[in-house]
């Protein structure tokens, strides 16, 4: 009696296919036989998919992607914990039947179980344990927004209640304030009642449009690539059950190709050829200077000061420089480059033992390890030992060495001088030892293990 209640198609685009909606059409829903085995018909030869597959005893259930023509699927499921709650209108307090209700885990992969109110507005429906995000809509409207709901293996701490309310529609447009052209791909929040309702990306128009519960409404212009944050994100609007409102339009800066010169040793002559990377933000791709030295570099947004950090690379010599760009000079910074130097060091855990596999990496003295910019990373070999010759000299940092979740020792901050090589002695890493609760990375690819590299 388990229902296979959709497949997902998995490729390019991501197709989800409820089989209830199919029956019309003479498909049925597949189900399981007094064995516990089932049949999913007419999928796409050589084709990648997953199911979900529903119970009224036991909780739904997904299962991985898997290639369409599978013969040894299989899928256990749990009894979970019943969740029973209310749909009421929000004039008059009266229940609301067949409100579609939507619970969406809030952990990866974000599954979403769906079910229905009753004539009394009820629903009811079995979940695993977690912390969901529910919503309902129905002909007699829709709940502001999506609402937190925590399960335990003794069921949820209170019982759900949705309010429901007619709708409305906003719909606006952002656009370049330079050239008036609309901007796709920005990205706005929506909340009703203090709840998230809708998170909207414009299209190719600019334009964006979303049914929202009747009443006031909050709409935050979050983020859109290659423009500055909004001075004035957020708009508040009153909408009426069955109107549509039409917002002012949101007018963004355009980010500008920031460009730089390099400059040879001599701190005059243009240095062509030298590799150009983005370091902050983290960006893929580096550009190439030209005969006359000089880069260009585009960034999809800016760090929260508003400045850019890069780093500029000669690959024929060991020459380097790392520089920062703001608005102030981002259509005609200059950098001189310089010859890099060399750190050594070792890191050591537990009764001063050699920690091989380690990750050791550069960052700013005043930078934490979990949200950094990294100026270089290695390994530690068999005897704990890292050697790193592509510093840039002139930058002060440290070194910190990860040898898993919450174990990182620090060095002593650091400034070297061109050409310099210096040893750090050791690096310690208290509580660590070559055992189960210490990452070792040796024996794995790495593009920054081994090569000299801006990242």
């Amino acid at each position: 009696g388990a229902l296979v209640t959709r497949v997902a198609l998995l490729g390019e685009e991501r197709v989800g296919i409820p089989r209830s909606n199919l029956t019309t059409f003479g498909f049925r829903v597949p189900e399981s036989n007094a064995d516990g085995k089932f049949t999913v018909p007419n999928l796409p030869q050589n084709g990648r998919v997953a199911l979900k597959v529903g119970h009224p005893s036991y909780a739904q259930e997904g299962t991985a992607d898997m290639d369409a023509g599978a013969t040894d699927v299989k899928v256990t499921l749990h009894e979970g914990v019943v969740v029973m709650g209310d749909v009421v209108s929000r004039s008059g307090n009266h229940p609301v039947g067949g409100a579609i209700v939507t619970l969406q885990n809030a952990q990866p992969p974000h599954d979403a179980a769906v079910t229905s109110s009753d004539g009394m507005g009820v629903f009811s429906i079995r979940l695993k344990p977690g912390v969901y995000l529910y919503r309902a809509q129905g002909g007699a409207g829709a709940s502001p927004g999506w609402e937190r709901l925590t399960l335990t293996e003794k069921g949820p701490v209170e019982r759900p209640r949705l309010i429901v309310a007619g709708t409305g529609t906003l719909r606006g447009k952002v656009a370049d304030a330079k050239s008036g052209n609309p901007i796709a791909g920005a990205r706005l929040s929506v909340k009703s009642a203090g709840n998230l309702a809708a998170i909207v990306r414009t299209g190719e128009t600019g334009e964006f449009s979303t049914d929202v519960c009747a009443g006031e409404s909050t709409i935050t212009l979050e983020s859109a690539p290659g423009y500055y944050p909004s001075t004035d994100p957020a708009l508040s609007m009153v909408v009426e059950e069955g109107k549509n409102v039409e917002l002012p339009g949101f007018w963004l800066m355009p980010i500008p190709t920031f460009k730089v010169q390099v400059l040879a040793e001599d701190g005059v002559t243009p240095a062509p050829g030298v590799l150009v990377t983005v370091m902050r933000p983290r960006q893929f791709g580096c550009s190439v200077t030209d005969a006359q030295g000089w880069a260009e570099l585009t960034v999809a947004r800016l760090p929260d000061d508003g400045k850019i950090v890069g780093m500029a690379e000669d690959p024929a010599h060991p020459l380097g420089a790392l520089f920062s760009m703001g608005r102030d000079n981002a259509e005609g910074a200059r950098v001189q480059l310089f010859p890099l130097a060399e750190v050594r060091g070792r890191v050591l855990g537990k009764r001063d033992k050699p920690l091989p596999g380690v990750a050791v990496g550069a960052l700013f003295p005043e930078e934490t390890a979990n949200d950094t910019l990294l100026l270089w990373r290695t390994v530690t070999g068999d005897d704990g030992t890292f050697t790193w010759t592509s510093v840039v000299p002139g930058v002060p940092f440290c070194c910190a060495a990860c040898a898993g979740a919450n174990l990182t020792g620090r060095s002593k901050a650091i400034n070297l001088a061109p050409g310099q090589s210096l040893d750090l002695g050791d690096i310690v890493v208290p509580e660590a030892a070559p055992s189960e609760n210490m990452s070792s990375m040796l024996g794995k690819s790495s593009i920054n293990g081994s090569t000299r590299s801006a990242n």
